[in-house]
């Protein structure tokens, strides 16, 4: 899906573009040529390429900030995610410390019967 997306903005921005282009060279043609279009005169080459050229402009600055936007996104991810491992690893030794420090409890001889009772169940 993300390459078709890709390839639709390609297209569409490109025919923004190129028509902006085509609009402006209009100007640039001798006055004789630009006769021979009665229908189309300096203003609507102008209007015509200026809207697709702005809409294509910024078409091309949408991607750029998108792309900018997944670069951050990407990198609070990683930076969130190795923030969460660190976390489960240390919550890991702490739960194993706390187990070992309860068997250690648990095997002494000055712990009543019901102490012992309660450390047994939290260890299952």
């Amino acid at each position: 899906m993300r390459k078709i997306s890709n390839l639709v903005y390609l297209v569409v921005t490109s025919v923004f573009l190129i028509t902006s282009i085509a609009s402006f060279s209009y100007l640039a043609l001798p006055l004789e040529i630009q006769n021979m279009f009665p229908e189309w005169n300096w203003l609507s080459s102008i209007m015509f390429g200026g809207s697709t050229g702005v809409v294509g402009v910024g078409a091309v600055y949408l991607k750029y900030q998108e792309a900018v936007n997944r670069q951050k996104q990407e990198t609070i991810y990683n930076t969130v995610l190795g923030e969460v491992r660190d976390l489960k690893r240390d919550i890991k030794r702490d739960i194993e410390l706390n187990e070992t420090s309860l068997k250690i409890k648990r095997d002494d001889k000055f712990i009543n019967a019901e102490a012992k009772r309660l450390i047994d169940e939290v260890l299952k």
